[in-house]
């Protein structure tokens, strides 16, 4: 009986001839034009010229990083609250600060916010310490009065002039003139703005002639001065929207998120009450109910 062959033979309808390569035209002397024309160092010097370009734009962005974090601090702002972390309070941006670090700001000068609420104290004093800013401003309401007076301690070894201001200051300038060199009583933006306007030589250097500032004696030869009230601001468009880039706003959304569930944000959209709580700093705002445009 005869053996079946190992090997099974192909269908008749498969060819057994290999398959056919494509012939592809080729203009060489096309190609030989081209290489005439730009050759391999051509090539090599195109790929340099590429990667110190590339090299150059790299250098100058670094320069350019490098001279914005070295560029003189003109004001720094301090929002003296410290989190425990320990509770689930509500947590709002100093949105107060972020109004004057805008209008200040405008006016060409150099300003960081520092917002001390997911900070350490040892970070805030050696944060003062690095920016040697011209001027510190310090907002204090009740809980933060010790807080705002251990800071402008350390301002004072680095910084030309510490203002303090917000409610406590605002309502007992008093109580700060030992620790401050000035505190800028009721709303801030235009005050602040005219203060560094006297350091910076752009007005005459002197600080009486800026309202709504009590002066230290040190500042007033010898003696306490208050220059005066400084009228409400009537039209709040005027102020630019709060600097919210001059802080970690991640910080607070990151906060809601892990606590409630949600990202929210704040924001101010009037000044002044007409009514009269005994606990409230009303009077800073004054009775006249003041808003922004829609």
């Amino acid at each position: 009986m005869p053996m079946p062959s190992p090997v099974r033979s192909l269908p008749s309808w498969i060819s057994p001839s290999p398959l056919a390569t494509p012939e592809i035209s080729v203009d060489r002397g096309a190609l030989g034009r081209r290489y005439a024309v730009r050759g391999p160092t051509c090539h090599v010097l195109l790929l340099l010229i590429g990667s110190l370009l590339i090299l150059c734009r790299t250098a100058r962005l670094k320069l350019i990083t490098w001279v914005t974090h070295r560029m003189t601090t003109d004001l720094l702002l301090v929002f003296p609250y410290f989190f425990d972390g320990r509770s689930k309070h509500w947590q709002f941006p100093p949105l107060g600060i972020g109004y004057i670090a805008s209008y200040v700001r405008e006016r060409g000068y150099n300003v960081k916010i520092l917002d001390c609420t997911f900070l350490s104290r040892e970070e805030v004093r050696e944060r003062i310490r690095r920016e040697r800013a011209r001027v510190v401003g310090i907002y204090s309401m009740l809980s933060m009065v010790r807080t705002a007076k251990e800071l402008a301690a350390e301002a004072k070894e680095v910084s030309e002039l510490v203002i303090a201001g917000g409610p406590m200051p605002s309502a007992y300038p008093s109580m700060f003139l030992g620790a401050f060199d000035a505190v800028v009583q009721g709303e801030g933006e235009i005050t602040v703005a005219e203060l560094m306007d006297a350091m910076d030589g752009r007005s005459e250097p002197k600080f009486h002639r800026v309202r709504g500032v009590w002066l230290a004696s040190h500042l007033n030869g010898g003696r306490v001065e208050h220059t005066g009230a400084r009228p409400l601001l009537r039209d709040l468009d005027a102020l630019p929207f709060p600097a919210r880039d001059l802080y970690d706003h991640h910080l607070y959304q990151s906060y809601y998120r892990r606590n409630f569930g949600y990202t929210m944000t704040s924001m101010i959209a009037s000044r002044g009450c007409p009514f009269s709580c005994d606990f409230c700093w009303r009077p800073d705002y004054g009775r006249v109910y003041r808003y922004r445009s829609p």
